[in-house]
């Protein structure tokens, strides 16, 4: 079967293909605009958008899911609503149908803290129909004008690229819209949601570091104040770049910030312009965010991060230390960091590594998965050929290391999002994924095997785009089963089912959809076996002055009211 299809392949691009879009790997059903295309969904749009995207034969005239995505980062979920268009000739290999037309909108949202899908925060959208979110075939000239229903009952109206349209929706959850063009139509849902929008920050500090690198801080004011009083730093998470109303929510978990605030605390989140660069060098940034606050105010700082951006703070400060600089700070935060290395699936780092050819949702992940930041903080990094600790893991850890690996000025805090009571829940070698039904792509994932002596085989698969670069199975041993280890939980069993059922061939099942991700003892920086009881703070084991663990394991960054309640003890003491 693959012989002929890779055939017919090749022949139809040695014929040429004037629309520049070639759709015959995986589902080519696209919706294709007549009244009985499917209603679709943000994440239907983006997964039909990802397939536009493998169809394309010039990758470089077509613009990203993650360059679209990423274009939503500035916009709040309360602001204007661009409404995301992609209208593509697309070609195929059948001949009763050479080319088709794929027709596709959607409101699009960014990605909001702790919902799979976002929502709009007020009942008064206003929808933007910015050029820059209609994408077509290159050279395809730009409609005049759009019909759009909003769904209020008052049917169609005409609106153009460049205007906006504002309604308002009475008592209802769920928009049904619908945008025609040109004969073509698309409908799409939007749903509204109570919780009001993250608060406008008070002040944006652009920042640039000694080295180049950039970031913003976004300040958000104690409570009744106008200037800076107490301010308490956090940097985020890999890979950086998220909205700043995406980390006020991750933080705002139970009222958290809000009680600070109230306390008298002023919130700087900290974002970076690349956090995906070494570490060492957005510590930078860090340090010069550290110089911005002490220049408006002499109060003590309280300085920290989420997950890798805890790392960022404790190299910033602790390089500070070293260099005989002034940093102000009084407590050293970090919630679920990967102190001693985060573990990312060993099986599915292969899986995007293996299907990066055959879908652009992989490749994407792949390479966050190479980046300098991941490769630092990572335990475990498949290379595309082996199992191994990244080079730049060990350098940064030596550098760490040689500064004096931890600030030693400030009291230093510690949150895990795992449990602390070593309790085990995935078994070693257990099946994880299942991919099958199809000759031309299928795969089947499982957890680490334990024991150094006792290597065995974690993925295998087969693609038929596979380019012989990375082998079709994976084997490696290790001394845990990270995968099962108390800890802060991650999806990636899940998002690598995503990918498959995005490529369309087979059925995919999960048996283990949620694993460790940053083990408990890790977060902690606590030696020995991550299936034993941590110990209590004073046993004087871990770095920390003081550390808390969620009652049950959390997904990683969520916290639970115990550990709101902890961390305001902590700080207004």
């Amino acid at each position: 079967m693959q012989a002929p299809l890779l055939a017919q392949h090749a022949a139809a691009l040695s014929r040429g293909v004037p629309c520049g879009m070639l759709a015959w790997w995986g589902r080519t059903d696209f919706p294709d605009g007549t009244p009985s295309a499917p209603r679709l969904a943000q994440a239907d749009w983006e997964a039909w958008y990802a397939r536009l995207q493998q169809a394309a034969l010039v990758p470089d005239r077509f613009v990203a899911l993650d360059a679209v995505k990423a274009m939503t980062v500035p916009l709040r979920p309360d602001g204007p609503l661009p409404v995301a268009i992609a209208d593509f000739r697309v070609a195929t290999l059948d001949p009763a149908a050479p080319e088709q037309r794929a027709f596709i909108a959607c409101g699009l949202l960014h990605g909001q803290w702790g919902t799979a899908t976002p929502t709009y925060r007020s009942r008064t959208v206003t929808f933007s129909f910015d050029a820059r979110f209609y994408f077509s075939n290159p050279g395809a000239p730009l409609p005049d004008s759009f019909d759009f229903d909003p769904g209020d009952g008052h049917g169609f109206r005409s609106v153009r690229l460049g205007e906006q349209l504002s309604v308002t929706y009475g008592n209802t959850d769920t928009v049904h819209a619908t945008l025609r063009c040109g004969g073509a139509r698309s409908s799409f849902d939007l749903l509204l949601g109570s919780q009001p929008a993250a608060p406008v920050a008070d002040d944006t500090w652009q920042l640039q570091a000694a080295n180049g690198c950039l970031g913003s801080a976004y300040v958000y004011r104690a409570t009744g104040q106008t200037v800076l009083t107490r301010p308490m730093i956090i940097a985020e998470g890999f890979p950086g770049g998220y909205p700043c109303d995406y980390l006020y929510e991750m933080l705002n978990q139970h009222g958290t910030l809000e009680a600070l605030r109230n306390a008298g605390y002023d919130i700087i989140l900290l974002g970076f312009a690349n956090g995906t660069d070494l570490l060492q060098n957005n510590a930078q940034v860090m340090q010069a965010c550290i110089r911005q606050a002490m220049q408006q105010t002499p109060a003590p700082l309280v300085v920290g991060g989420v997950s890798m951006g805890g790392l960022v703070a404790r190299y910033a400060l602790t390089e500070m230390e070293a260099r005989g600089q002034a940093h102000n700070t009084r407590i050293f935060l970090t919630l679920d960091t990967p102190h001693r290395g985060a573990y990312t699936n060993l099986c599915n780092q292969w899986f995007a590594h293996y299907f990066a050819s055959a879908a652009p949702l992989a490749k994407s992940f792949s390479a966050l998965l190479d980046s300098p930041a991941n490769q630092q903080f990572v335990m475990a990094w498949f290379n595309g050929h082996r199992v191994q600790v990244s080079p730049l893991r060990e350098q940064f850890t030596r550098a760490l290391a040689a500064l004096g690996n931890y600030p030693q000025q400030p009291r230093r805090l510690a949150i895990a999002c795992g449990t602390g009571d070593g309790q085990r829940t995935q078994g070693a070698h257990a099946p994880a994924l299942d991919w099958a039904g199809s000759p031309l792509a299928h795969a089947r994932l499982w957890t680490l095997t334990e024991g150094d002596d006792n290597p065995g085989v974690i993925a295998e698969g087969c693609s038929l785009l596979a380019d012989g670069s990375v082998a079709n199975t994976l084997s490696c041993t290790s001394e845990w089963s990270w995968e099962g280890a108390p800890g802060g939980q991650n999806l990636y069993n899940y998002y690598s089912a995503m990918i498959a059922q995005a490529i369309g061939y087979g059925t995919v099942t999960t048996p283990i959809a949620q694993t460790c991700a940053v083990p408990t003892v890790s977060a902690l920086d606590l030696p020995g076996s991550p299936f034993e009881a941590v110990p209590p703070p004073a046993s004087g084991r871990s770095p920390f002055d003081d550390y808390i663990c969620c009652e049950t394991n959390q997904l990683h960054l969520q916290f639970t009211p115990r550990i709101k309640d902890w961390l305001l003890d902590q700080l207004t003491r």
